[in-house]
């Protein structure tokens, strides 16, 4: 599609948007939701966890709700749900849902054509805390895929049409405000501190959880599983959204010291997708890229292997260890647009090679230490996490509760 086609598309529907808007008045009891731009594994995340709370709750029985997706066929299955349908993003029909919902919800961001007026919310819930510098913040030239430029303007427009934006901690209210950036004032009046709805789960969850998680990807019971989740890197862009994955763990290796004991899950940023083969590795490497909760990866697993991942935050929840594997920091903290916070706050032990990265997963995983260190980590950036975050955040933007 060409440059002149795109903008004449994106014409026709802010036209049609504000046209919708004109005609319709905002339904109060309709939520719209959206996670991922509605891509294939898109119910998932925060929306996720807002719907399903809405879902259980006596006091939003009245509520109906639409999700957003580019495939509606894939999630025919949400039909099935009370009060519940689906739409294609950038149909028609999401135009009339968008201009009638009295509330959206999105973790990534709606399309710069989607205008609410001041009778709706439209509510950033963003998909992961940030270690990493974004939007209007990144230090750097850009994200591979964008320039640093082109980044800021998709993000301070965001900025602007946004009603609430969260963020999970104190720790992450500069940041946040400064990604969009929002004026005082509207920082002020958007910015809503609570803790993520999609780790609930983390809270919540039970042995009963675990063991269906095993089954459901075949591992054995009686060995240690770690987890691998590494973030992807700007400056390995191959072209789209697809980045390639460089300088990942030694298979052979890990086996070798590991494998009689241990099982690895390997969980690659959505746009590595496609850069690691496992088929070489039956038995003790799992892909489970595509796996549609990380949240039920973590339960399962007794240490996660990570590096500059916004992962490192939500896993640390669960107070149990991890291994940093920077083999490329210097790099990195030079080339990838900088970090919020200095990687020596992280928990966990940061290695630069293999070797030292078998090592330290052997002895934490056999003399694990919930530390000072991990401890205040928790305080600073999860000290508004735990078991209902939903029901909080929907009280704040909704103004129902139980209580």
């Amino acid at each position: 599609m060409s440059i002149i086609t795109k903008l004449r598309n994106r014409v026709e529907k802010k036209i049609a948007y504000i046209i919708f808007r004109t005609l319709f008045r905002q339904d109060e009891k309709l939520v719209l939701f959206e996670s991922y731009n509605g891509e294939d594994n898109s119910y998932s995340c925060n929306p996720k966890a807002l719907y399903e709370r809405m879902q259980k709750a006596p006091e939003y029985a009245a509520y109906r709700f639409v999700w957003s997706v580019q495939h509606p066929e894939k999630f025919a299955f949400l039909c099935k749900n009370p009060r519940t349908s689906v739409v294609q993003k950038g149909s028609y029909e999401y135009l009339k849902t968008c201009a009638r919902a009295c509330y959206l919800f999105t973790n990534t961001g709606l399309p710069s054509y989607i205008l609410p007026n001041r009778r709706q919310k439209l509510v950033y819930l963003w998909h992961g805390k940030p270690l990493k510098c974004i939007g209007c913040g990144i230090k750097g030239a850009g994200d591979g895929k964008r320039s640093k430029a082109k980044i800021a303007m998709d993000y301070r427009s965001s900025g602007r049409r946004l009603d609430i934006l969260l963020s999970p901690a104190p720790a992450f209210s500069d940041v946040m405000s400064q990604a969009y950036a929002l004026s005082e004032k509207k920082r002020k009046r958007a910015l809503l501190l609570c803790g993520y709805p999609r780790n609930d789960f983390l809270f919540r969850y039970t042995r009963e959880d675990i063991a269906r998680v095993k089954v459901r990807l075949s591992v054995p019971a009686g060995k240690k599983v770690i987890l691998y989740a590494p973030t992807w890197r700007p400056y390995h862009w191959l072209g789209g959204n697809h980045f390639q994955h460089t300088g990942g763990l030694d298979f052979d290796l890990m086996r070798r010291k590991l494998g009689e004991d241990c099982v690895l899950l390997c969980r690659l940023h959505h746009m590595e997708k496609g850069s690691v083969r496992y088929d070489e590795y039956p038995g003790f490497l799992y892909d489970v890229t595509d796996y549609p909760e990380v949240n039920e990866l973590y339960i399962i697993s007794d240490l996660m292997i990570s590096d500059y991942s916004g992962t490192i935050f939500d896993y640390a929840n669960l107070k149990r260890p991890m291994v940093l594997y920077m083999y490329d920091r210097e790099q990195y903290v030079e080339h990838a647009n900088g970090l919020n916070f200095p990687l020596e706050s992280l928990p966990g032990r940061i290695v630069e090679n293999q070797e030292e990265l078998v090592c330290a997963v052997r002895e934490e995983l056999s003399a694990f230490s919930y530390d000072e260190k991990y401890r205040q980590f928790n305080e600073t950036f999860n000290c508004l996490e735990g078991a209902d975050s939903s029901g909080k955040l929907l009280a704040a933007v909704i103004g129902q509760t139980n209580s």
